[in-house]
């Protein structure tokens, strides 16, 4: 059975969700699935790039999706395991970070599910935080059959340009990057956007 990656995006249209949602589509395919994207113009420029995209509230979306469903939440007690990723509907928020978190997931979206126990579980990926489409690269892995401590993970990201006359610029992005296939999972596009805005 595949396992599918439910993301309520809770943000208005800005590049940086768009280049992180667009590089987990790139490693996750078709099983990358979209909700709560109210926002017409972040839509329409995630469809063009074959993103499935849905405006309806997450919890209507779930209908259509196998169970059980999984809630990655860095507020939960248990760490993800391969065994009970290897199926159903895992949920991972899209809300850019704050540094530090705000703990929105609990907000936004474990607390939409009081009260179904029996085919919904709270997990989280260890105590570090990822980008959108770093959680997501984690929870495919595992879902693949790595093991959360077999994952390779840097913590923190600095990125240097340089400028004219001997100058350079430094950009430190705190939150923590995967590593899939021995290579830091990170959107090039970002990184790009970020050195050249």
């Amino acid at each position: 059975m595949e396992t599918f990656f439910l993301v309520p995006v809770f943000e208005r249209y800005s590049k940086w969700l768009l280049f992180e949602i667009s590089n987990a589509y790139r490693l996750i395919g078709n099983r990358l699935i979209l909700s709560d994207v109210e926002d017409e113009r972040l839509a329409k420029e995630l469809r063009s790039r074959g993103i499935l995209v849905f405006r309806e509230d997450f919890t209507k979306v779930l209908k259509e999706l196998p169970k059980p469903i999984i809630v990655l939440d860095p507020k939960a007690k248990v760490n993800l395991d391969p065994g009970e990723a290897s199926s159903g509907t895992i949920i991972i928020g899209g809300i850019l970070g704050s540094h530090p978190p705000l703990g929105r997931t609990s907000v936004l979206i474990s607390s939409r599910f009081r009260g179904f126990k029996e085919f919904v579980y709270f997990r989280k990926i260890g105590d570090r935080q990822f980008t959108i489409d770093g959680a997501l690269a984690v929870a495919w892995l595992i879902s693949q059959g790595k093991k959360l401590e077999e994952i390779e993970v840097v913590n923190g990201l600095k990125i240097t340009q340089k400028l004219p006359f001997g100058l350079q610029r430094e950009i430190e992005l705190p939150y923590a990057y995967p590593k899939v296939n021995g290579k830091l999972f990170v959107s090039k596009e970002l990184l790009n956007y970020l050195l050249t805005s």
